[in-house]
C-alpha cells in the first residue's frame, strides 16, 4: 500500500452523476487514488436500519439517471456548476434524508457532502455528519473510512479542532497505518483555516527566482494555486488581473502555485495574459511541495492573508474578492 490513500470523492459514492460532475470540474484530481488494498472495518457505527427494499434502490437509481442527465459538461462556467450544486442538495439532500438508515441514503448523503466539501462550501460538514450518524450496518467499509477523513478535514478547516481529532482517531482505528499522515492532515487544515497563518512559500518561480512568502509580511497578499487546465480557474482570471490592477500599487501582491506539467502551456499563458505576478511551478503538479504542504485536494484553491500574516479570507471569487482585498487594504 502506498501511504494513506482515501477514495476520491467522486468514486466515494458509485452514482454516474458524481463521476460526470467531477469530469466537469477540477474535483476529478482533487482526491488521493483509492487505496491498493481495502481497508479492514472495525466496529463501525450502526443504527436501526430501514428495510432497504427494491422501492429505495429504484428510486435512487432514476435519482442517478435524472442527475446524471443534468449534470454539466466539462469546461462548464461557474454559473452552471452553481446551479447543478443546488440541485444537489435539493435531490441528494431530500433522499438522504427521506430514506435515513438506508445504504442508498447513506451514500447520497456521503457523495453530496463529499463534493460539498471539496468546494468548501458550508453545507458539507451538515451532510457528512448526515452520513456518519445514519450510517448503515451493512455501509461500505472503504466508504465508512472515507467519510470519517473527509469530516476530520472539514471540521478541522472550519475550525472544530477537537471534533477533527476525534474524526481523525477513527480513521486511525480502522486504517492504523494512517493515524501519522491523517493527524498531519487535520493540522495542517486547522492551521489553514480563517484566523490560522500558512506555511511560507520559499520556492523558485519559473524564472529562477527564489519567492519567500515570509518577505511579504506588511503586505496584502493573494496564494492562488490554479492550472491553465482548470476551467474555473481561467474563468477566474481577468478578475484576479483587474483587482491586481486596481490594488497593486497600494500594497496588494499575489503569487500563483501553478500544478500544470507543461512548463510551455504555462509560459505561454502567462505571457498571453499578461500576468506579471510570480508563478511557482516545478511541473510535478500534484506532488509541489508547496502544494502538498498546503494540502491542496481541488483547484482553483485561494488564500487572502493579510498584512499581520493572518490568514482572513478561503476560495473567494469575483466581486466578494474584490471586496475582501479592498477591506484589508483599508486596514491600518
Amino acid at each position: 500500500m502506498k501511504g494513506f490513500a482515501i477514495a476520491p470523492a467522486c468514486a466515494v459514492a458509485a452514482a454516474a452523476f458524481l463521476t460526470a460532475f467531477a469530469s466537469a470540474t477540477s474535483l476529478s484530481a482533487a482526491e488521493p487514488p483509492v487505496a491498493e488494498e481495502p481497508p479492514v472495518t472495525k466496529e463501525p457505527p450502526v443504527v436501526k436500519e430501514q428495510p432497504a427494499g427494491d422501492d429505495v434502490a429504484s428510486e435512487y437509481a432514476r435519482l442517478n439517471r435524472e442527475l446524471s442527465a443534468a449534470a454539466p459538461k466539462r469546461g462548464a462556467s461557474s454559473e452552471e456548476i452553481a446551479k447543478f450544486v443546488a440541485l444537489l442538495k435539493e435531490k441528494l439532500g431530500g433522499f438522504a434524508t427521506k430514506r435515513a438508515g438506508t445504504k442508498e441514503a447513506f451514500d447520497a448523503a456521503l457523495g453530496l457532502g463529499a463534493v460539498l466539501a471539496n468546494m468548501e462550501d458550508p453545507d458539507a460538514k451538515k451532510w457528512l455528519q448526515h452520513a456518519e450518524k445514519n450510517t448503515p450496518a451493512n455501509a461500505d467499509g472503504q466508504a465508512v473510512l472515507a467519510l470519517h477523513a473527509m469530516l476530520a478535514r472539514t471540521l478541522a478547516s472550519g475550525g472544530d479542532i477537537e471534533g477533527a481529532r476525534k474524526s481523525a482517531e477513527k480513521v486511525g482505528k480502522m486504517m492504523p497505518e494512517a493515524a501519522g499522515e491523517i493527524s498531519k492532515e487535520v493540522e495542517s487544515a486547522y492551521r489553514l483555516r480563517v484566523g490560522g497563518t500558512p506555511f511560507d512559500i520559499e520556492e523558485k518561480d519559473i524564472d529562477g527566482k527564489l519567492f519567500s512568502l515570509a518577505r511579504l509580511k506588511g503586505k496584502v497578499v493573494l496564494v492562488d494555486f490554479w492550472a491553465t487546465w482548470c476551467p474555473p480557474c481561467r474563468e477566474e482570471m481577468p478578475n484576479v488581473k483587474k483587482i491586481y490592477g486596481d490594488f497593486h500599487e497600494k500594497g496588494f501582491e499575489i503569487v500563483g502555485v501553478s500544478l500544470d506539467k507543461e512548463e510551455e502551456k504555462l509560459r505561454a499563458y502567462v505571457k498571453e495574459n499578461g500576468i506579471s505576478w510570480p508563478q511557482i511551478s516545478d511541473f510535478k503538479g500534484w506532488n509541489n511541495k508547496t502544494v502538498q504542504a498546503f494540502n491542496v485536494r481541488s483547484i482553483p484553491f485561494m488564500l487572502v492573508v493579510d498584512r499581520k500574516g493572518i490568514i482572513r479570507y478561503r476560495n473567494v471569487r469575483g466581486e466578494e474578492l474584490r471586496q475582501a482585498v479592498a477591506r484589508l487594504i483599508a486596514e491600518e
